[in-house]
Parts: structure tokens; C-alpha cells; sequence
């Protein structure tokens, strides 16, 4: 009788370290793909990282651009020779006296 009721304590610390190995794994298995694959994931990660740095190029080339454009309207304000450059490319004026030829692209 002994012996059943040991046998029976040894197949009930199998059955428990059976389920207690399959609970820690489906917790494992849970843990790491929530990890990979979940709303605040590693994927999730790398693609708002990405997301920030374009962001940051784009508003990099803005600000150059912006530099630009105050450049340009300072020079519009304050440089009469830019002006006359910029009729005489654009609108193709000249001054009094002088031909212009229209060439055809």
C-alpha cells in the first residue's frame, strides 16, 4: 500500500511539473510574441523610429528651403539689380534701346 500511494505521489509531481512546464511556456510563447508583434512590439518600435527620422529629413529640407525663400524675399526687398535680373529672365523686359530675342526651346 505504501508503494501505490508513493507511486501515486510521484505521478501527481509529474501531472504538476507537466502543467506547470506547459503554463510557463504558453506564458513564454505569449511574453515574446506580444514582444515582437504587439501594439507597443519591437516592430511597432522600428517602424515609428523610421516614421521619426523621415519626419525629421523632411522638416530638414523645409527649413533649407525656408532659408531659401527669406533669401530671396530679402534680395526682392532690398537688391534692385535682382529684380532687374528677374525681369529680364522671367518676363523678358529690357531696358529702353535694347532688342530682345525670343528663342523657342
Amino acid at each position: 500500500m505504501r508503494n501505490r500511494a508513493s507511486a501515486q505521489v510521484r505521478s501527481e509531481h509529474k501531472k504538476r511539473k507537466a502543467l506547470l512546464t506547459a503554463v510557463f511556456s504558453l506564458l513564454f510563447l505569449y511574453l515574446s510574441t506580444s514582444f515582437l508583434i504587439g501594439d507597443m512590439g519591437y516592430l511597432s518600435y522600428r517602424k515609428l523610429v523610421t516614421a521619426k527620422n523621415d519626419i525629421k529629413t523632411d522638416i530638414e529640407l523645409i527649413e533649407s528651403k525656408n532659408v531659401k525663400l527669406k533669401a530671396e524675399i530679402t534680395d526682392l526687398k532690398e537688391d534692385p539689380f535682382h529684380i532687374e535680373k528677374l525681369a529680364r529672365e522671367d518676363l523678358g523686359l529690357g531696358r529702353d534701346g535694347e532688342l530682345i530675342f525670343n528663342f523657342e526651346k
